[in-house]
């Protein structure tokens, strides 16, 4: 079975998600647009780096949510 290829990649850091991420992912869902972020698309015991690579090749857009704890992040930072 084919799956479609997400909108938009979303770049953030894990210290953002609760406030800012979830939010903005239900918005984006509300909206019809589809995404990929990282807690729903790698399992477990998956290859994270892998699947951010994947994720990254497979989108249509990235869509970076720069902030403070971003930028200390070494992980964010190289998907830039």
């Amino acid at each position: 079975m084919e799956t479609s290829q997400p909108d938009i990649f979303i770049s953030h850091a894990s210290a953002d998600k609760d406030q800012y991420i979830h939010p903005l992912a239900e918005a984006l869902k509300a909206r019809g647009v589809t995404f990929w972020i990282d807690n729903a698309e790698i399992g477990w015991a998956e290859n994270w780096v892998e699947q951010i690579n994947e994720g990254l090749r497979t989108t249509k857009f990235a869509l970076l949510c720069l902030s403070h704890n971003f930028l200390l992040r070494p992980w964010p930072e190289a998907e830039l």
